[in-house]
């Protein structure tokens, strides 16, 4: 008995595909016949729009980012100089203090139980660079304000102050 031998399942397959990719690239000649050329018979696109050569660098120079600091650029050197001037803004600075303290009587003089001393401290100071000669001016202001109860002391309260200026030239 003599039997027909099968063709194999892959040889099929290839044979298909071979005749598939004919097909294709008969129909590619035919449609590359009838077009003549892109520009002539290309169909309108809604999202293209013509633009001549002068329009299209005028939209470039618009949107791009550093075109657009560098119109700014006057106005940014401007407020640095604002920045650099403002070293020379005066500078005030203060402070205070206050003190309460109770110490027991040693004294015979004194007929109190215990001392008793208040202290209350304050200070006020400015100070500035005078531009284009690097000198540094100050005034100092400091006041003190003491109470006791001791009877050795001929003053209370007792206040002090003071005022000083002060000028001084070159690196500080």
């Amino acid at each position: 008995m003599h039997t027909a031998k099968p063709i194999p399942f892959c040889l099929t397959i290839i044979s298909a595909l071979v005749l598939v990719s004919a097909l294709e690239a008969q129909a590619d000649q035919h449609a590359k016949a009838e077009i003549k050329t892109s520009e002539t018979e290309a169909p309108p696109n809604p999202n293209e729009v013509g633009l001549s050569l002068r329009e299209a660098v005028d939209l470039a120079i618009e949107n791009n980012l550093g075109v657009e600091v560098a119109r700014h650029a006057p106005l940014i050197a401007s407020e640095d100089v604002d920045v650099a001037w403002g070293a020379y803004d005066p500078v005030l600075s203060g402070g205070m203090s206050y003190a309460n303290a109770r110490t027991p009587n040693t004294s015979p003089f004194n007929t109190a139980d215990a001392i008793r001393n208040k202290n209350r401290n304050g200070n006020a100071k400015l100070t500035g660079l005078v531009p284009l000669l690097g000198a540094t001016v100050s005034m100092d202001y400091v006041g003190t304000r003491a109470e006791t109860n001791q009877r050795t002391s001929s003053l209370t309260p007792q206040w002090d102050s003071g005022l000083a200026f002060k000028a001084s030239f070159g690196p500080t």
